[in-house]
């Protein structure tokens, strides 16, 4: 349980260090999930979340470099809100707890760091999900 907490912890500093460091917003969508049903909203929404979404398919090889044989890390858009579902067989409700807890002065720096890089976000949201899907923590930022 420890090894797997501080694997969260490492991946979550690793994310906001790489992903605010990238200003290029002509990646490509490899695994990342950005579908039309990540884009909510209408008017001046809209050129704010295709903003989101550029960030993220220009981020995209970052976010799946730091994904294990045990932990896979999702980015997405949800509505203007940048993702990170975190997902694991071994997660428990317990450790997505304490990562959410210890983690937050990481993910706070995060939608700054991606707003720079361009993103237009409002803010990011981190959920920890089980190996089937289920939510077993979340946490927004900036908000």
């Amino acid at each position: 349980m420890k090894k797997l907490l501080v694997s969260l912890l490492a991946l979550s500093f690793m994310l906001v260090v790489f992903a605010g460091c990238n200003t290029d917003n002509g990646g490509s969508n490899g695994g990342t999930s950005t579908s039309a049903s990540d884009s909510v909203g209408g008017g001046s929404g809209d050129a704010a979340n295709q903003a989101l979404l550029d960030y993220i398919d220009a981020n995209n090889e970052i976010f799946e470099a730091m994904a294990t044989d045990a932990l896979s890390i999702k980015a997405s858009a949800r509505g203007n809100s940048l993702v990170f579902s975190y997902q694991g067989e071994s997660l428990t409700k317990e450790i997505a707890e304490m990562s959410l807890e210890m983690s937050g002065a990481i993910f706070e720096p995060m939608l700054e760091a991606a707003n720079l890089a361009g993103a237009n976000a409002d803010s990011v949201i981190v959920e920890y999900l089980d190996g089937d899907g289920n939510v077993l923590a979340s946490e927004e930022y900036g908000k």
